[in-house]
């Protein structure tokens, strides 16, 4: 019986030999679903980017006063690196009627979260530490004791007419290989320009 079994056990066992063909195929397969994605331009969700944690920030400020907005940072937790096609916020109809974005740069990796701020923020983080949002491109996360290296959003935006204005977050495209992702950062983003209003309004 011992022999009867050995012999079965032998003989459903695969053939590795055979399946190359097959494994040669699985991965032609995945390159081309990949390029495919790349071309099409197909969304493929957040992606290794994220999403970062969700968050609600509202300032008071005169019609043209600038401030900047830097509490979200990327983290890539790919094995590439991921590189930044744009970066926007996303209007919420009427209510982001008066409410002009000036400027969005990335900062360095591991800079330090500025919050809101009056405008650019220099003092916290230089000019010269800045990129373009399509000039710069994340590396893969290396963590230093316990840290993740993390680039940090800088949107620079300013009132352009009385009233209370929002955005809801901000619109990520970016690729990683040849794949294309969109990720949506969820903002609660408010500016008011009336001193002493409630700002976010108590009805939100």
């Amino acid at each position: 019986m011992g022999v009867d079994v050995h012999e079965s056990a032998a003989a459903a066992r695969p053939d590795r030999g055979a399946r190359t063909p097959e494994t040669v195929r699985a991965v032609a397969l995945l390159v081309t679903v990949n390029f495919a994605l790349c071309v099409m331009g197909i969304w493929t969700g957040n992606g290794p980017l994220g999403p970062p944690a969700s968050y609600g920030v509202a300032a008071t400020r005169p019609v043209g006063v600038e401030v900047t907005e830097g509490s979200t940072g990327l983290v890539n937790h790919s094995v590439l690196p991921a590189h930044i096609e744009s970066i926007k916020p996303m209007e919420v109809g009427a209510t982001a009627d008066g409410l002009a974005t000036t400027a969005i740069e990335l900062g360095p990796a591991k800079g330090p979260r500025i919050g809101l701020v009056d405008g650019p923020g220099y003092d916290l983080i230089p000019a010269a530490d800045r990129a373009a949002v399509d000039k710069r491109a994340i590396a893969p996360d290396h963590r230093v004791g316990g840290e993740a290296a993390s680039v940090p959003i800088l949107v620079r935006l300013q009132a352009t007419k009385p009233g209370t204005w929002r955005y809801d977050g901000y619109e990520v495209v970016y690729r990683v290989g040849l794949v294309r992702y969109r990720m949506v950062v969820s903002v609660d983003l408010w500016m008011c320009t009336e001193p002493g209003a409630d700002c976010p309004p108590l009805s939100e």
